[in-house]
């Protein structure tokens, strides 16, 4: 399972969803979705965008690779 860290990053920042949403150009539900994990796929530019903003030197500061047979 891939698990996006967006809420965790948005509430470091103290922005919300919709002012995110907004500077990306990133439809409000497609993030609101990308921030509960609840995609079945994800554009490449959404994920550049997010790592673009965030100013994440890793994927792995934006994504978490979970094994779901743990």
């Amino acid at each position: 399972m891939i698990y996006f860290k967006i809420d965790e990053l948005r509430k470091k920042k103290g922005l919300s969803r919709r002012a995110i949403a907004k500077e990306l150009d990133i439809r409000q539900d497609t993030f609101n979705n990308l921030c509960r994990n609840e995609v079945v796929t994800v554009r490449i530019e959404h994920i550049e965008k997010l790592i673009n903003y965030f100013e994440c030197s890793s994927m792995d500061e934006l994504i978490d690779i979970i094994n779901e047979e743990e």
